[in-house]
């Protein structure tokens, strides 16, 4: 997204909050037309990442499951 300015967020009525003890996670579960190798890039690599975030950001930590 070239204009961060504009962003307005899709619903997020699939998240979930997890607490564990001072440790939060918040989870979100979307199916993807993509393959798995394509969209861990774009969550995982910087470089890949700048080119859709709505913010700033160096790296996700994020688990795949499958």
């Amino acid at each position: 997204m070239s204009d961060r300015e504009t962003y307005v967020p899709g619903s997020a009525n699939m998240a979930q909050v997890r607490k564990d003890g001072e440790t939060w996670t918040l989870v979100l579960v979307k199916h993807l037309r993509h393959p798995p190798e394509k969209v861990w890039r774009a969550l995982t690599e910087p470089a890949h990442l700048r080119e859709w975030a709505p913010f700033d950001a160096s790296g996700i930590s994020a688990t795949p499951e499958r």
